[in-house]
């Protein structure tokens, strides 16, 4: 994953599996592990708060932080899981 403006950008497992490759590395074990499991609105809470010190900081416009924390309460209402995880192993 990578920042990309405002946003993150997610590869998927098959990409990762083949940059391991081509690094000459064997793959012995790819696992994709799905969250079922809600972040806690306390969580999340405490979690834009850490960004929002951060982006105040860093003098980031209050337009961007009104908004995040608009996302916090779509977030808290709506509910938002845990990223599912990809695990890959290789070994030479």
């Amino acid at each position: 994953m990578h920042s990309v403006g405002k946003f993150e950008d997610y590869k998927p497992a098959s990409y990762w599996r083949e940059l391991i490759e081509s690094c000459g590395f064997k793959v012995i074990v790819s696992k994709e592990i799905k969250q079922r499991a809600r972040i806690p609105s306390r969580v999340l809470r405490e979690m834009v708060e850490n960004i929002v010190k951060t982006w105040e900081a860093l003098s980031v416009s209050d337009e961007y932080i009104r908004r995040l924390y608009e996302l916090l309460e779509s977030a808290e209402t709506l509910g938002m899981r845990w990223s599912d995880l990809i695990v890959i192993v290789g070994e030479r």
